[in-house]
């Protein structure tokens, strides 16, 4: 690995392999035995090529320490993205964004990885070509253990995108589950719209909504406000279905084939809430 232009950006260290530019995660434990589960994830994910994925580049495993290695995207994550005031977003470029997240998202369901498990804005990221990638899935086994993967805070974060059903399991499965996904993509998805983060204008702690969510007050399910959000009813709904507190209420994207041909965000969304009949498109 040729370090001469390396540098960090939010846990990731920059370099140069090959005369290409990766981005490396280093994750500290206490030791590294690469097992029969292990071998298996690498063959998985080495296995996996599609545009709306990061490319997984290799796994260097040295003592007390593994480094992933994956293609590196200039323009950061999406969360980076929506933050940037400067940045106009327009009803295409939106769509194109929603479009690339579904495409990979479904890939993955249709992969042997099943699911990803934890899905943020923040591991979505964006390349120098304007299109988004999805990054940090499968390796589970690899990453259990981690002693300093990620911070007491960023680990909170990271639960504002969770499923209510994930969030009161006591041992959830560290690959979630694809309708947890379908969950975070809606909070993606309401983050993308509003521009003003996984939660709106709030003053709530992160703690506090997680708690909500996890066990809502009096009955009352607690979600993100969309009071203030711009949108045609037919996007609410879509953000509503995801949202539900029932999994298997929510939207099984693999099916939804349609997307790979769409490139307006309304109509993504009418096609997506006719197929689940969540919102009847008049004729």
């Amino acid at each position: 690995m040729q370090h001469d232009m390396e540098t960090r950006r939010a846990h990731t260290t920059i370099a140069m392999y090959k005369g290409n530019v990766v981005a490396i995660k280093r994750l500290q434990k206490k030791s590294i035995d690469v097992t029969r589960a292990i071998k298996k994830e690498l063959k998985q994910i080495r296995e996996l090529r599609h545009e709306n994925l990061t490319a997984f580049v290799g796994v260097c495993v040295e003592s007390g320490s593994a480094c992933i290695v994956s293609a590196y995207c200039s323009r950061g994550s999406l969360a980076r993205v929506l933050a940037d005031r400067d940045l106009h977003l327009d009803d295409m470029f939106v769509a194109s964004l929603v479009a690339d997240l579904l495409r990979g998202l479904m890939y993955l369901h249709d992969s042997a990885l099943i699911s990803h498990g934890n899905l943020t804005s923040s591991n979505c990221l964006v390349d120098s070509r304007w299109v988004l990638q999805i990054a940090d899935y499968g390796l589970h086994n690899l990453k259990y253990g981690c002693s300093d993967a990620e911070d007491a805070l960023r680990m909170e974060r990271r639960m504002l995108w969770r499923a209510p059903e994930l969030l009161r399991d006591p041992n959830p499965n560290p690959r979630g589950s694809q309708k947890g996904d379908v969950y975070s993509f809606g909070i993606i998805l309401y983050e993308i719209l509003g521009r003003n983060g996984p939660w709106g204008d709030t003053n709530l702690a992160n703690a506090e909504i997680i708690g909500r969510v996890r066990h809502p007050i009096g009955g009352v399910l607690f979600r993100p406000p969309l009071g203030g959000l711009v949108a045609r009813p037919a996007v609410l709904a879509v953000l509503n279905a995801c949202w539900s507190e029932r999994p298997e209420r929510r939207p099984d994207l693999r099916l939804v084939r349609v997307v790979e041909i769409l490139n307006d965000l309304y109509t993504c969304c009418d096609a997506i809430i006719s197929y689940y009949n969540v919102y009847k498109v008049s004729a």
